[in-house]
């Protein structure tokens, strides 16, 4: 896999494998690691030939790159969502309340989604477990 962002991979190679990198979930989390991994090492930009380190791909590889980091981002932020939810979630209504109106960070659409799964989530727990354990709704 680390070939592929290597300089001398061939555009057929890179185009079918990034063609099948797309629509493989395992591949795509495989390639994921291998671009944070030269990432770390900053041997991610294609150099070789006279090019500076700094040049991007400008191929197929440009828009995998793109992909990886945008899901990076996404997975970022239900992270960060979660850990919002987790502190919140110890307040009181009115300090939620509070919370929220305060904070622009826990007003984001992730936030939101992480307590509706939470609360979807606590809510199909209940209907299979007996009545008692369950306390009643208001």
């Amino acid at each position: 896999m680390r070939g592929l962002f290597s300089f001398t991979a061939e555009s057929s190679e890179i185009r079918d494998a990034v063609a099948h990198i797309f629509t493989c979930p395992r591949c795509l989390d495989r390639a994921a690691d291998v671009v944070a991994s030269l990432k770390e090492t900053g041997d991610l930009s294609p150099t070789g030939r006279g090019r500076p380190p700094e040049d991007r791909y400008q191929d197929d590889r440009a828009a995998l790159i793109a992909l990886i980091d945008m899901r990076e981002q996404q997975r970022m932020g239900l992270f960060r969502a979660k850990a919002w939810w987790d502190e919140l979630k110890e307040l009181s209504p009115k300090e939620q309340a509070g919370r929220v109106r305060a904070t622009a960070a826990i007003q984001k659409k992730e936030v939101f989604e992480t307590i509706i799964r939470e609360a979807i989530r606590l809510f199909l727990l209940c209907q299979t477990m007996p009545p008692s354990c369950c306390p009643p709704g208001p």
